[in-house]
C-alpha cells in the first residue's frame, strides 16, 4: 500500500449504509463478507468488493440488543473453500454457499450447548481446519460474563461439559464438544509449538490449549479479571504465548512446552501491566507487538515485556493491522484513518482522513491495495495502492 497520504490521499472507490453490528469484512477475491442487522433480520451480506453493490443477502429472524455495546452481529464470517461460516449475536451458525449465499445447514450453538448467552453477545469468528468449525458458546452462568452481575467459571456440578464444540464442517454434524468452562470473546486459534498443534480457547477463566482432534484440555492457564472479560487474541512468540487483557489484567508471556503439575504453563515474565488490549488486538512482527494499550498507541518488546515508546492520540479502542511497515489504525469515536509507521523507537504519523462518521468497533481490511472500513451506519473502501488509478480507468 503506499502511505504517504498527506500528498496522495486515499481515494474513495464507493460509499452506502449499512445495518447495525460490529462485524468486520472478509475478503476473497472481489466479493467482501461480512454480518449486519436489518429490521428484524440479523444477515449475512455479500459484496462486490469493487463497486459495493450487494450480490447475495441471508437472513434470520433474530436480534440482539445491548445497551452498552449496540445492536446487531458482531462476528466477522470465516470462508473455507466453496463455503462460508458465520457466528450471529444470538449463537447461530450459518454455512452457506460462498457464491449464492445458499444455506448449507444452520445451527445454534447455544442451544447445542446449554449455554447462556454473553452480555455482549457471540463475537468470535469460527475458526475453520481440517474438517471441523470450531466455536466456543461457554456454559450455563455465562450470559453475565459482561456485567459481573453473578459469579462465572468453572461448574462445580459438571455443568454441561459442552463449553467447546466441534462440527463437521460439511455436515454440521457434532463432532466432538469438551469443557465446562465460561465463554468470552476472542475466537478460536490453532497453534503449533514445537510439531505440536494446540487448539487455543481464551475464555472467560483463562487461556487453555486443546488437544485439535478430540477436545481434550492438555493445560490451562488462569487469566480472568471482574467482567470475566477476554477478547484479544493470543500470540506466538519463538514458541511462547503472549496473551493480555484489559480491567487491570496487563499481559504475561507463557511457555506452554512444559506445564506443571497442575496444567499451567511457565511465566517467561511476570504478569505486569505494560499492555492492557481491552477489545482489540495487537500486531506481532519480529519480536514486537504495536497494540492499543487502554486507547494509548503503544510499542512492546514481546521477548521482555518492557516498552519501546507510548503515543496518546485519539485512538480511543481502535483497531489496527500491520500492513508492511505501517500500522493501519482506524480511530473508536472519529472515523479517522491513521497510517503510523511500525518502528521500535518511537511515534511517527505518516498520514489521516476521514474515512466514515461514528463509533467504529470494526476491524478494518485490506485487500488488493483496497481498504474496506465499516461500522454500524456505513461502510465505505478506498483506493491505497502503491499505484492509484482513478475509478474511471478502472
Amino acid at each position: 500500500i503506499r502511505t504517504d497520504w498527506n500528498a496522495n490521499p486515499p481515494q474513495q472507490l464507493w460509499r452506502h449504509p449499512v445495518g447495525p453490528g460490529w462485524s468486520s469484512f472478509a475478503v476473497v477475491g472481489e466479493f467482501a463478507f461480512t454480518q449486519e442487522q436489518r429490521d428484524e433480520m440479523e444477515c449475512v451480506v455479500c459484496y462486490d468488493a469493487r463497486t459495493g453493490d450487494e450480490l447475495w443477502l441471508h437472513s434470520d429472524k433474530t436480534r440482539f440488543s445491548s445497551r452498552m455495546g449496540g445492536d446487531g452481529p458482531r462476528a466477522t464470517p470465516t470462508i473455507h473453500k466453496s463455503r462460508l461460516y458465520a457466528l450471529g449475536a444470538t449463537g447461530i451458525l450459518n454455512c452457506l454457499n460462498v457464491l449464492t449465499g445458499e444455506l448449507l445447514w444452520q445451527t445454534n450453538i447455544l442451544i447445542d450447548a446449554q449455554a447462556d448467552n454473553l452480555g455482549w453477545g457471540m463475537s468470535a469468528s469460527p475458526l475453520v481446519f481440517d474438517d471441523k468449525v470450531v466455536v466456543n458458546p461457554g456454559v450455563a452462568g455465562g450470559g453475565t460474563i459482561a456485567y459481573g452481575d453473578l459469579p462465572g467459571g468453572e461448574q462445580p456440578d459438571g455443568g454441561s461439559g459442552r463449553a467447546v464444540v466441534a462440527y463437521n464442517r460439511i455436515s454440521g454434524d457434532v463432532l466432538w464438544a469438551q469443557g465446562r468452562h465460561v465463554a468470552s470473546y476472542a475466537a478460536p486459534r490453532l497453534a503449533e509449538v514445537q510439531g505440536t498443534r494446540h487448539l487455543l480457547i481464551f475464555d472467560g477463566d483463562g487461556l487453555a490449549g486443546l488437544d485439535p482432534d478430540n477436545g481434550t484440555e492438555r493445560w490451562r492457564y488462569p487469566w480472568t479479571n471482574s467482567p470475566q472479560v477476554n477478547v484479544a487474541q493470543p500470540v506466538l512468540h519463538e514458541g511462547h504465548i503472549f496473551i493480555s487483557s484489559g480491567y487491570g489484567s496487563g499481559s504475561v508471556l507463557l511457555d506452554v512446552r512444559s506445564p506443571d503439575s497442575s496444567g499451567r504453563p511457565a511465566e517467561i515474565w511476570l504478569p505486569n501491566q505494560r499492555m492492557n488490549l481491552k477489545f482489540n488486538d495487537g500486531v506481532y512482527r519480529d519480536g514486537y507487538l504495536w497494540g492499543l494499550d487502554d486507547s494509548i498507541l503503544t510499542c512492546m518488546n514481546v521477548g521482555t515485556g518492557e516498552t519501546c515508546w507510548r503515543k496518546r492520540g485519539r485512538f480511543g479502542y481502535g483497531q489496527l493491522l500491520l500492513v508492511d511497515d505501517a500500522l493501519v489504525i482506524q480511530e473508536e469515536n472519529t472515523g479517522e484513518v491513521v497510517a503510523v509507521a511500525a518502528n521500535t523507537e518511537g511515534y511517527y504519523e505518516l498520514g489521516r482522513f476521514r474515512a466514515i462518521k461514528g463509533k467504529t468497533w470494526n476491524i478494518p481490511a485490506i485487500h488488493h491495495g483496497r481498504l474496506l472500513v465499516r461500522n454500524h451506519r456505513e461502510a465505505a473502501c478506498y483506493d491505497i495502492g502503491p499505484e492509484f488509478q482513478n475509478q474511471e480507468q478502472r
